[in-house]
């Protein structure tokens, strides 16, 4: 049995999301993930694809969902991990990536000799994959996770792209365990992902963008979460010089954009600063508590987005359509975080 999702992605373009049914045996032949799942009132497993249309291939992920309940639950009830659930609103950061996200348009960041992005609480390793589809061979995609069961999924996952397009030209692609309040890890990951083109010292970040989705969500430990986070991705985001940063409150002003989404002879400054891009569920908590933790690590929340260009916006409302500005039935939403200097 299959059933299919439709969903929209702005303007004419729509997408599927398409669930099938599991097939993942243990070594006795028997098909215990879905047999756990089954187990599991409320839960089902299956495997979710997203259609890459700028590259013409399928990314698809297996794990949980709740039955009737796709935006919630209690996974933890359940002994499972909250990032081996299938979370819808990881769409909407692949739609953003594939479609108008700066630095994985290749007009836009053709002076960087390799492009290093990396994926924070991955879960089933969606929205990375599909950045990995979007770059080339010099390019390089890390997905991390807190829980070493849930990166072994999206080590699966990575498998299942591999094998299923298996492109001479895709970007390296790897799944690793990291934690956000983990010092060590972050500088681990830095120095295996250091770019030849730019000068690094201990301590500094290697990356151009990281990505999150849903990652913000329990109320009770919202604002730690969300402090750790801006905390990695100041870390991981490689260095800019403080004097070059916009002035806190010029982010989003046409020159910052321009500085961000143009390229060549136009551009004032190197195009394709470091971001920090969010998927952001309205839950419990409230979108403030990642705003403001970004804003205490030196980072702005630009608006509009960067590259915005292909999409009517990235406020998703809970009738399923969506806009450039919040209205008072937003649910979801994408987060662009640069950094910026006080006034």
């Amino acid at each position: 049995m299959e059933m299919v999702i439709k969903y929209k992605t702005g303007g004419e373009k729509s997408n599927s999301i398409i669930l099938n049914d599991l097939r993942s045996l243990n070594e006795n032949g028997e098909d215990s993930f879905c047999m756990l799942a089954s187990e599991i009132q409320g839960l089902e497993a299956g495997t979710w694809s997203y259609d890459v249309e700028r590259r013409s291939c399928t990314v698809c992920v297996s794990g949980y969902r709740f039955k009737g309940n796709a935006d919630g639950g209690n996974l933890a009830s359940a002994g499972i991990a909250t990032g081996a659930a299938f979370w819808p609103v990881s769409t909407m950061l692949a739609d953003y990536l594939t479609h108008d996200c700066p630095i994985l348009r290749g007009d836009s960041c053709d002076h960087l000799k390799s492009r290093n992005i990396i994926e924070l609480g991955c879960g089933l390793g969606l929205a990375g994959i599909v950045a990995a589809t979007l770059l080339g061979e010099t390019d390089r995609v890390v997905l991390t996770d807190g829980n070493s069961k849930v990166t072994d999924m999206a080590r699966n996952s990575i498998d299942r792209h591999s094998a299923s397009h298996p492109r001479a030209d895709n970007a390296s692609l790897t799944a690793e365990v990291l934690q956000w309040d983990n010092a060590g890890g972050i500088e681990n990951i830095n120095i295996k992902c250091a770019s030849l083109e730019h000068a690094r010292v201990v301590g500094s970040g290697s990356f151009d963008l990281v990505i999150a989705s849903d990652v913000i969500y329990d109320p009770n430990v919202c604002n730690e979460a969300a402090a750790s986070l801006a905390k990695a991705a100041n870390a991981l985001l490689r260095n800019e010089d403080d004097e070059d940063l916009p002035v806190v409150g010029a982010t989003s002003l046409q020159a910052q954009h321009a500085w961000i989404d143009s390229s060549g002879e136009n551009a004032k400054r190197p195009p394709t600063r470091p971001l920090c891009v969010v998927a952001f569920q309205k839950r419990s908590c409230g979108l403030h508590v990642l705003v403001d933790a970004f804003a205490k690590e030196g980072f702005e929340m630009m608006h509009p987005l960067p590259g915005n260009v292909e999409s009517e916006g990235y406020f998703d409302s809970i009738f399923g359509d969506r806009g450039e500005v919040a209205t008072m039935f937003w649910k979801s939403c994408i987060c662009c975080f640069t950094r910026a200097r006080g006034k």
